[in-house]
């Protein structure tokens, strides 16, 4: 990914936080369901901020994927890489915020992608929680 010289230090948390998350969950893979909870590892993002003014915080998400996403058998999976929908929201955020003329790739921008993909993972964890995918998007 040469675009990720173009993330600022919150979005590369929230993809770390992805990443571990998904390590200690046992699961092999870093899903969307993984980047929207590594999402709330930056408070001060506006992705954060949307989510827990939703009624999503890091217990809730984790709760969520957990629930319907199962963990894993084992803690010291290693993580293969992104799934191809968590690909798609990555190239998604990294093409809004071109078209928006930001010359970085933030929090908000993830969160833009997984947003505009209802039928991900994250999309459906969102919904579950009674959220309204909508009305986070257009805030």
């Amino acid at each position: 990914m040469a675009y990720e010289d173009r993330f600022t230090d919150g979005a590369k948390l929230a993809l770390s936080k992805a990443h571990d998350v998904a390590t200690e969950m046992g699961h092999g893979y870093v899903g969307t369901e993984h980047i929207l909870l590594g999402l709330t590892a930056d408070e001060k993002g506006t992705a954060a901020s949307i989510l827990r003014e939703n009624g999503l915080n890091e217990e809730l998400i984790r709760e969520l994927i957990e629930k319907y996403v199962g963990r894993g058998e084992s803690m010291d999976t290693t993580v293969q890489g992104l799934t191809p929908q968590a690909k798609r929201v990555i190239e998604q955020a990294v093409r809004d915020a071109a078209r928006l003329g930001h010359s970085y790739v933030g929090t908000e921008h993830l969160f833009m992608g997984i947003l505009r993909d209802p039928d991900s993972a994250a999309g459906k964890l969102i919904t579950t929680s009674g959220a309204d995918i909508e009305k986070m998007y257009t805030r």
